[in-house]
């Protein structure tokens, strides 16, 4: 089912807006676009100390005519190796000296130039004179900054106009500290608008590759995932880099795209499932079938009334929880109520984000506290909790706010699109038959006692639609008790390394799907649709003491 299938990973989507630092570049301006960064850093000399970072940056792109620069600007940033509840830069306090220059840097941005021939140029601070303080105060602090203000990856690649499948390319990159290097890049497929590409590096003292989907239109990172390994040189122990770059705009599921322990398992699963008894058409053991514990009319335990949102709404707040070491407290946000029915149920509400406003005691907007929304949506399940350290919050502060601003915080007001539903209608069909309710789901039948169930992406898009079970039934039409198996919408492929694994942006048009194997021959199909909508409503989270 629609929520089920999504909320077991890991969603990030915004669009947000910018001003560029002035004298960032002289050039035709482009809309900066928010990037989701994983920096992963591993140096032999601490194996198993995590030296990288995770975080949101904006980037904004700056063309001339034959050059042209990137201008980065981090949202907030978090060191991997940083303690369990240590909110990274949102801890930062403007009181103190360091961390004041640590902001200051960190708001202005960093610039890498763009060369003719598309190779970025090293990486500055676009505030010279704070990088400077910084720096006297401690190299290795502001070269720090450096590394994790790069948002390694996350520059455009200059491609020929004209590409074809199995085309090689060198493309410049770069990373912090180690500099320049070439990739051959090889075409794995293309279209009108992007390319996906393998990424291949091997250069004396490196080796790596990778995978990523480009736009053809200004080169820049659509999804990007590679690894270096530099062997050791000069004073820089040998370390394995493993970047992870995607721009929020598409909507990434990022779990299964990152870590391929994760992926090989699931894949495993499904295909281990879909191969053995009963989906492989054999019958399996009686216990296995079950008969749908839902009657028609009700909604699926995974599904949210509108009629639950007041309760829900009574009990949203946020309190400032005590960042881990120094620094300052951290925001949490919270709707501590139950959306679930009954006992095992697990409800899941999603709506989409918009702004979020800052108020004072007596319900003003404070004009100095900009909130940045950064996921597009949020996942309530029951009691739910989200808190600043984490990549997932779904909105952010201003960089270095002053406490005493924080302090005059006593509402954050969000305007959102709740998704709920509601029952729609039931229709009964014969097997090998349409919906004709329901144009955007499909049943396919391979055999007398399997049926497959699939939703289009583009029917689960929109302010309103409809989410169809499907329960098989007898010649009779007596429900037939099935065994059901729901598959995430994913590339579902073998895959032994990690060049190899689907980057999230590769799964975004595959449909969802239940698979269903019956206990009986399959002679019709009850089908029962529920209109889903996306409600309009006001979230006050209430500043708790």
């Amino acid at each position: 089912m629609k929520k089920v299938l999504t909320t077991t990973l890991y969603v990030m989507m915004a669009a947000l807006c910018c001003s560029p630092v002035a004298g960032a570049a002289k050039a035709a301006t482009a809309n900066p676009e928010l990037y989701y960064v994983l920096h992963s850093v591993h140096n032999a000399d601490a194996p198993d100390v995590d030296a990288g970072s995770v975080g949101f940056h904006r980037a904004t792109l700056f063309t001339e005519a034959q050059a042209g620069s990137v201008h980065l600007q981090p949202l907030w940033i978090r060191s991997a190796d940083a303690p369990e509840r240590d909110a990274g830069t949102a801890a930062l306090d403007p009181r103190a000296a360091v961390d004041a220059d640590i902001i200051a840097v960190l708001r202005s941005g960093f610039l890498s130039t763009l060369a003719s021939s598309g190779a970025p140029g090293p990486l500055r601070s676009a505030d010279a004179d704070a990088f400077a303080r910084l720096k006297k105060y401690d190299p290795q602090l502001a070269q720090r900054q450096l590394q994790m203000g790069q948002a390694a990856g996350l520059r455009p690649m200059r491609l020929p106009v004209a590409l074809h499948v199995g085309q090689h390319v060198r493309v410049p990159m770069m990373i912090e500290p180690h500099g320049p290097f070439m990739a051959e890049v090889r075409v794995l497929d293309v279209s009108s608008q992007t390319a996906l590409l393998a990424l291949k590096v091997a250069e004396k003292g490196l080796r790596g590759d990778g995978r990523a989907a480009v736009r053809l239109a200004d080169g820049m990172p659509i999804e990007l995932r590679m690894q270096l390994a530099f062997d050791a040189r000069g004073r820089q122990p040998a370390s394995l880099h493993e970047v992870h770059v995607a721009t929020m705009r598409h909507a990434p599921h990022l779990e299964m795209a990152q870590d391929l322990s994760l992926y090989q398992d699931y894949v495993g699963q499904i295909q281990q499932a879909l191969a053995g008894a009963p989906f492989d058409g054999r019958q399996g053991d009686p216990s296995i079938y079950s008969l749908s514990e839902v009657p028609a009319g009700a909604l699926q335990p995974h599904m949210v009334a509108s009629d639950a949102l007041p309760a829900l709404e009574r009990n949203m707040g946020f309190s400032w929880v005590q960042a881990a070491g120094r620094g300052a407290p951290g925001l949490a946000i919270g709707a501590l109520s139950r959306l679930s029915r009954g006992r095992t149920d697990e409800a899941v509400l999603v709506a989409q984000l918009g702004p979020v406003l800052a108020l004072d005691a007596a319900g003003d907007v404070l004009a100095d506290v900009v909130v940045q929304t950064v996921l597009p949506r949020i996942y309530l399940g029951d009691r739910f909790t989200a808190a600043e350290h984490e990549p997932g919050f779904p909105f952010r502060l201003p960089l270095g706010l002053d406490p005493s601003a924080r302090e005059r915080i006593h509402t954050l007001r969000a305007t959102v699109m709740a998704e709920v539903y509601q029952w729609q209608s039931e229709e009964t069909i014969p097997l090998h038959h349409a919906s004709s309710v329901n144009a955007g789901v499909e049943l396919q039948s391979s055999s007398p006692t399997r049926l497959s169930v699939l939703h289009a992406r583009a029917s689960q898009q929109g302010s309103v639609g409809l989410w169809t079970v499907a329960v098989p039934l007898d010649a009779q039409g007596k429900e037939i008790p099935s065994r059901q198996l729901s598959v995430l919408p994913l590339v579902i492929r073998e895959v032994s390394a990690k060049d190899e694994l689907p980057l999230a942006w590769e799964s975004r048009d595959v449909p969802y799907r239940v698979e269903i194997a019956t206990q009986a021959p399959i002679h019709q199909v009850q089908l029962r649709h529920y209109l889903w909508t996306l409600e309009p409503r006001m979230w006050d989270f209430h500043k708790r003491q």
